[in-house]
């Protein structure tokens, strides 16, 4: 973990920031070089930094937060980087940034990125139109699952060009552990794995007394696994089958006869469409059903995850009687929400090691959150009487 300047940290020096604000260099407590930046330069960074990397490295693994344990550090109101030495390198100094800056976006999203991925098992191996339909039903999933609150989905494209650059094409990937390493190369933390098991189209015909009638019917069994990228474990199993008959075409045939010295020819009459036709928007309602359906489900398994924990903020002030904090609903703040406001404060006494202030934390109250706007909230606090600064963490 990256250390923060302490409050007696020297040399310091403050570095100049966009809009009149400021970043502070100095020498950590064991002799390590950091840089600070307020977090909410880190976050207005973190966006334009994300679209560069995705349109630079399109297989580039952000969901891994390692990068931000190795790189990235962050107090109530700062976050740091490690700068190597004493002195900056250009180069060096870039990357840096540019991991700090996506560090913070990252973290937020790392526990609800998922890929959608063909498992490519067997009955699609054999069958290239198997094959066909499992990728129809992936597409189809991914473009339901789309824009849903509480997942964020990596775009098809993007898993077909990691498929074809990893050699997994060819391979059947319904392995928990296959799953699992496409998902750390895709940087998600969940996989769906999507398997048709079952599809094909048949026509039968039946027919007495010179009339025959054909029939179609089309079959579509599927289910998709929800797998965890770091334990593998399969997190959910929705699966979802459609079966569906419609006439084809049919033909009618009258015996011809005889009226009088007349002969009446028989007569045929066939009614009907295009076969193929018929065939392609079955199969296409059999992927629309199912794909509504395993949707449907997943929804539900998103609707029942935890939700993230709202972000640690800094109390801000009082006013009109309201208590009012630095983070409101972009870092997950919402009505309803309980925190903890502590203050530190020394015990008198100092650490012979670092020279540094004993301090203990004091709770102060307990704040209730009434009104969040997207950089603020403000409620009610029962028990001391806050002041700005004093640290809000939220409570279960």
């Amino acid at each position: 973990m990256i250390e923060m300047c302490a409050p007696a940290s020297v040399p310091a020096e403050d570095i100049p920031l966009a809009g009149g604000r400021t970043g502070t260099s100095c020498w950590t407590s064991s002799g390590r070089r950091s840089l600070e930046i307020p977090v909410g330069d880190c976050r207005a960074w973190a966006m334009m930094v994300r679209v560069l990397l995705l349109l630079a490295m399109p297989g580039l693994p952000l969901g891994n937060s390692e990068c931000c344990r190795r790189w990235f550090s962050a107090s109530a109101d700062r976050c740091a980087v490690r700068i190597a030495g004493g002195k900056m390198r250009v180069r060096w100094v870039v990357c840096s940034w540019l991991v700090v800056a996506a560090c913070p976006l990252l973290m937020g999203q790392a526990g609800r990125r998922w890929a959608i991925v063909e498992e490519n098992g067997p009955a699609a191996r054999s069958n290239g139109a198997v094959a066909a339909t499992e990728a129809r039903v992936a597409d189809d999933l991914n473009a339901k699952l789309a824009g849903q609150p509480g997942v964020t989905l990596i775009d098809r494209a993007n898993v077909d060009k990691l498929i074809k650059e990893q050699n997994f094409q060819n391979s059947d990937r319904s392995d928990p552990n296959t799953a699992a390493r496409i998902g750390k190369l895709l940087g998600v933390s969940q996989v769906v794995m999507v398997n048709v098991y079952d599809s094909n189209y048949s026509t039968h015909q039946d027919g007495s007394n010179g009339s025959s009638k054909t029939t179609g019917t089309v079959v579509l069994r599927a289910n998709a696994r929800l797998i965890d990228v770091e334990t593998e474990v399969i997190l959910a199993q929705p699966k979802s089958e459609f079966q569906d008959s419609t006439v084809v075409g049919e033909t009618s045939k009258s015996q011809g006869f005889n009226f009088g010295a007349i002969r009446v020819p028989a007569k045929q009459k066939s009614s009907g469409g295009d076969p193929q036709v018929i065939k392609d928007n079955e199969t296409a309602k059999a992927v629309d059903a199912v794909t509504t359906d395993l949707a449907t489900q997943f929804k539900a398994v998103i609707a029942s995850a935890p939700k993230p924990k709202a972000a640690p903020a800094l109390v801000a002030g009082i006013s009109g009687g309201a208590v009012y904090i630095n983070e409101g609903t972009a870092a997950g703040v919402k009505a309803g929400d309980r925190f903890q406001v502590t203050r530190e404060v020394s015990v008198g006494l100092i650490d012979p090691k670092t020279g540094q202030p004993i301090v203990r934390k004091q709770k102060i109250c307990v704040l209730t959150i009434a009104d969040a706007e997207d950089t603020n909230a403000s409620g009610t606090c029962a028990g001391g009487l806050p002041q700005s600064k004093d640290v809000a963490e939220p409570m279960p």
